[in-house]
């Protein structure tokens, strides 16, 4: 109206151009804490996996263990009794015949129903 204007010494672009330059910083700053981020993660799950290993590892260990000391307590019983066993039937050669037989005749019928 007046004819006068207020004179402005920049012009937008030269007032944003701080603005964009402290935006790019972040952008830069948010992507190296997005990769940062990324590296603790996979820090974490190669560390869960060697957790997981080492349990893995000792409970194998822990079964094979307990298979050796339950076949040697099974090798132990089977021996005490296959003496037993034969001294019975050494001992009395036909009851051990019947038994046998009467034995062999059950497992044939429970294996004919199946």
């Amino acid at each position: 109206m007046f004819g006068w204007r207020r004179k402005t010494s920049t012009t937008v672009e030269e007032r944003l151009g701080p603005l964009l330059s402290q935006l790019d910083a972040v952008r830069h700053d948010m992507k190296g804490m997005a990769d940062g981020i990324g590296d603790i993660a996979d820090d974490r799950v190669r560390r869960a996996v060697k957790n997981a290993e080492k349990i893995a590892a000792r409970s194998v260990k822990i079964a094979e263990d307990a298979t050796a000391h339950w076949a040697g307590d099974v090798t132990g019983w089977t021996g005490r009794n296959l003496a037993l066993t034969r001294k019975s039937v050494r001992s009395q050669p036909l009851s051990a015949l019947l038994i046998s037989l009467v034995a062999g005749a059950l497992v044939a019928s429970i294996f004919d129903r199946l």
